[in-house]
């Protein structure tokens, strides 16, 4: 778009520098023009061709200018629709982080329960296993 855009404005030089050159050159019917400066038929019909390059150049700019606008708001509604998503993705993640995290505090709350019944039965077990010796003891040594 750059190369265009510079190769139309060289144009534009050297066309005025021409019709500079042209101007100095010819002496033709004066015709007043809007602006009170009197100018040839030919310089108007020069600067009006430069106007008129000069507005199909603008309306090519204008009309790649509004093709990227389109482009870059369909990217636009494109990366809105994709964090949407990735919104939407973060805040499962976050909800399922926050079950697995009391899921994880209940299966420790189980295990600790678990643990302190383990040692109680094996407490008592070892109790017994005492009670037990103690009473078979005594008669192996009234039977010997």
């Amino acid at each position: 778009m750059r190369g265009v855009g510079q190769a139309l404005d060289v144009e534009r030089a050297e066309r005025l520098r021409l019709g500079k050159e042209n101007k100095d050159l010819l002496v033709g019917p004066l015709t007043k023009c809007s602006n009170t400066e009197y100018l040839g038929e030919s310089e108007l019909a020069l600067e009006l061709d430069c106007c008129q390059t000069e507005v199909e150049f603008v309306r090519r700019r204008l009309k790649q200018t509004e093709e990227k606008l389109e482009t870059e708001r369909q990217t636009r509604q494109q990366l809105d629709t994709k964090v949407g998503t990735l919104q939407a993705q973060l805040e499962q993640s976050r909800r399922s982080t926050s079950d697995l995290k009391r899921h994880c505090r209940r299966v420790t709350s189980d295990l600790q329960d678990a643990r302190v019944l383990s040692d109680a039965l094996q407490s008592r077990m070892h109790e017994l296993e005492r009670k037990q010796r103690r009473f078979t003891f005594p008669s192996v040594f009234l039977f010997c």
